[in-house]
């Protein structure tokens, strides 16, 4: 049985009291002013409705994190360091993936001296600590070498650990795709450089790796062999990094592409995204474990700005925007989206899809932000920006919508309105992404980008279920009581509790019968507020209680679940 208390090494200290803002002009300040200057946010969701946000910093301290708790509180009083025993660094581009244990595992570029030039991975626990050390792992590392990285990427192993690929190019050497396999704890299992993905004398970049669900991965990349524009190409490894596929070149997939996104497909294969050739359409790819292209189709998502996102098991999800009259009129543009099968069927039947939202003498940003999209419990969210035609292209408005299973809107014609931006000058929203939560709600985090795109503030929002701005708040009688002391409390799914002194604290699941289900002791615990997401799934209808035991006391609480 999954207990109740298989979330509790999530709950943690609590540093502000600040609720949700519940205006469009209030916004939560993740990292503002200038003496942070962070930029680049990404986001990503951990348990008990908490939403981590991976910042790149720059060449002063390279990327840190802060972690947004359910009622709109950073729960670090400034963000924290993911690269702790390295003074300045310039940290590049961020991957941010799941651990698969309620944390997560962020990669970045080291691209200055002192440092030797590579890729670096560390991993947050869900805690929100830090766990391969001030030092972080390298994945890849050349000393006293001159090259460029021109792409690279993360992903799970199935089974445990992690593959990271990079494309390089070293001193107008031929260029060579290197993949590389981490164990659980961040050791490289293969050599300093890993092993070369792919042999060749011509140019490779963008490469994409994603697991293949039986304990290797496929790689997808650009190659520019005997072409200007460039050709996709795929391999696949197993475990031990052995090629799967003939050529050792790798497959060939198409020509000339803009763009490629590539998510897995449940079933040991992958869905891929492109453009190829010069259309404004793209293609829908799927590919079978033997390599095999058992479908494509085309005309179901629209543009290079497209995304796409995993959905409930057997299908996915696709996000653009669309212009009626392009390239002749664009002042009038939709944002629209697509519910596909992984036998290549469309659900949403419109076309060209569901409406997100569709605007006249507006236009879609298109250089300073791209669409984010991401879908959870029946609900697919999509953020995105409309601005103003004209020189200032002012004003810029942030919007955040939801469709349901039938591809029906839930926030209204336009979306929810997240944010404007009214003043003169360059001013923009970048980085803008969503993070769902349990709830039907989602936590959006932007950039604002002004000063000529110098400087940079990060901002939040919560939007509510029905669309509404604001988030969950605790309620009056849920708050720390100095009297009352300890202080336990399961409302809405949620737990919650408070300590006055540091110690030892043990959380203890019974039934009725006075059997004990489950139990869990934190050996130091700091003086502070607690909350957790209430893990339901698993238990019967029910009566069941908790048990909170501290240094100065125990306090029981009753929970009722019912199917």
């Amino acid at each position: 049985m999954r207990t109740l208390l298989t979330l509790l090494f999530c709950l943690l200290p609590l540093i502000a009291s600040a609720q949700w803002p519940t205006t469009v002009e209030e916004h939560l300040e993740i990292a503002v002013g200038p003496e942070t200057n962070l930029s680049n946010p990404i986001t990503l969701q951990l348990s008990a409705d908490r939403t981590l946000v991976v910042l790149r910093h720059g060449p002063s301290t390279g990327p840190v994190y802060q972690i947004i708790d359910r009622y709109g509180r950073l729960e670090f009083p400034e963000s924290q360091l993911l690269w702790p025993a390295v003074s300045q660094v310039d940290d590049g581009y961020l991957r941010v993936i799941s651990d698969g244990d309620g944390g997560a595992i962020v990669g970045w570029e080291n691209m200055a001296p002192p440092q030797d030039p590579g890729i670096s991975v560390q991993r947050i626990n869900s805690l929100g600590e830090i766990q391969w050390g001030d030092s972080a792992r390298f994945v890849f590392s050349w000393e006293n070498s001159y090259w460029g990285i021109i792409g690279w990427d993360i992903c799970a192993r199935s089974g445990g650990g992690f593959f990271a690929v990079m494309s390089q190019d070293d001193s107008g050497l031929p260029d060579n795709l290197y993949l590389q396999r981490l164990d659980n704890n961040g050791n490289r299992m293969w050599s300093e450089t890993g092993i070369v993905a792919c042999p060749s004398n011509n140019q490779t970049t963008e490469p994409i790796v994603i697991s293949d669900e039986s304990g290797g991965c496929y790689i997808i990349w650009k190659d520019f062999r005997s072409t200007t524009y460039g050709k996709l190409f795929m391999q696949r490894y197993d475990s031990d990094g052995n090629r799967m596929w003939e050529p050792d070149s790798g497959r060939f997939i198409c020509y000339h592409t803009w763009f490629h996104q590539v998510i897995p497909d449940g079933e040991n294969g992958f869905i891929l995204q492109s453009n190829p050739g010069p259309t404004d359409y793209n293609t829908i790819y799927r590919i079978g474990p033997d390599g095999d292209i058992l479908w494509e189709r085309e005309e179901v998502s629209w543009y290079y700005w497209a995304t796409i996102s995993t959905g409930e098991p057997g299908f996915f999800y696709l996000c653009f925007p669309y212009y009626p009259g392009f390239p002749y009129i664009l002042d009038e543009v939709g944002i629209y989206a697509q519910k596909m099968d992984i036998q290549g069927n469309t659900h949403w039947p419109t076309n060209p899809g569901a409406e997100m939202a569709y605007v006249e003498q507006w236009a879609f940003s298109q250089s300073s932000m791209d669409l984010h999209c991401r879908y959870q419990d029946g609900r697919l969210f999509g953020i995105y920006e409309f601005h103003r035609l004209g020189n200032e292209s002012i004003p810029r408005m942030l919007y955040v919508q939801a469709l349901n299973e039938s591809g029906e809107k839930l926030f209204g014609n336009l979306g929810s309105l997240v944010a404007m931006l009214n003043e003169q000058g360059y001013e923009r929203f970048r980085w803008a992404s969503v993070a769902p939560d349990d709830d039907g709600g989602v936590t959006c985090v932007w950039d604002r980008n002004f000063d000529l795109g110098i400087s940079h503030d990060l901002y939040g929002k919560h939007i509510n279920a029905n669309g509404s701005i604001g988030g969950p708040i605790w309620p009056p009688n849920q708050l720390p009581d100095p009297n009352r002391d300890p202080f336990l409390s399961v409302s809405n799914q949620t737990i919650t509790y408070s300590l006055s002194i540091p110690g030892e604290v043990s959380i203890e699941l019974y039934n009725v019968l006075g059997q004990q289900l489950s139990s869990e002791s934190f050996f130091h615990q700091q003086a502070g507020a607690f909350s957790a997401r209430l893990p339901t799934a698993g238990l019967s209808s029910g009566i069941y209680f908790l048990r909170l035991s501290t240094p100065i006391g125990e306090a029981v609480q009753k929970v009722a679940v019912v199917r």
